[in-house]
């Protein structure tokens, strides 16, 4: 990894036009995103993966701009069927728990990023917009995908039970939750 050139005196001097200035301090939540883009570009995309999937899940004030902004973020990594899947399953996890005003902002953005996921990766995150649905409703014009989409669903994942990872490291899945219902 690059960060620059040593100058003369030993400090360390940041050059190009991609990087952000720490000493640029945000004013507004949107700067900061803009700013830590910027700063997530000098990382590799695995570490960038990690650290987007770090905030997604340790966060405990997210809104829905942030998480959108995770998505867009994750969006712009290398499809590799492990960060990706757990960013798009860590978001519709924050759907299911988070208040109607903040959830309906952020359903159709992470609505095309579970139908982006291989089928076998949709499961935990389909049933956890399902609870958002169940509890707050949603636009009719998801609806009926939504409802296609659970109804792809293999009976066990139906239920919401754990299912053992492929590499045997415990669950992958959503842990066992409410049964599935279909929205109305």
């Amino acid at each position: 990894m690059h960060f620059g050139r040593w100058a003369h005196d030993d400090t360390a001097q940041l050059s190009g036009p991609d990087i952000a200035w720490v000493s640029d301090w945000p004013t507004s939540p949107n700067e900061a995103r803009r700013l830590l883009s910027a700063l997530l570009r000098l990382l590799t995309p695995g570490e960038r993966a990690r650290l987007l999937l770090a905030l997604a899940t340790t966060s405990s004030s997210l809104t829905s701009e942030g998480v959108l902004w995770l998505l867009d973020e994750g969006r712009a990594l290398p499809r590799t069927g492990r960060h990706d899947v757990a960013l798009v399953h860590a978001a519709a996890a924050w759907l299911a728990r988070c208040p109607e005003s903040e959830g309906h902002a952020v359903m159709a953005g992470l609505w095309q990023d579970v139908v982006a996921l291989a089928a076998g990766h949709r499961a935990a995150a389909l049933l956890h917009i399902n609870d958002f649905v169940r509890r707050h409703g949603c636009a009719p014009s998801l609806r009926q995908p939504l409802a296609a989409e659970l109804a792809r669903l293999s009976p066990h994942d139906r239920e919401g039970e754990p299912a053992p990872s492929a590499h045997g490291s415990g669950p992958y899945k959503r842990k066992a939750g409410a049964a599935l219902e279909p929205p109305h």
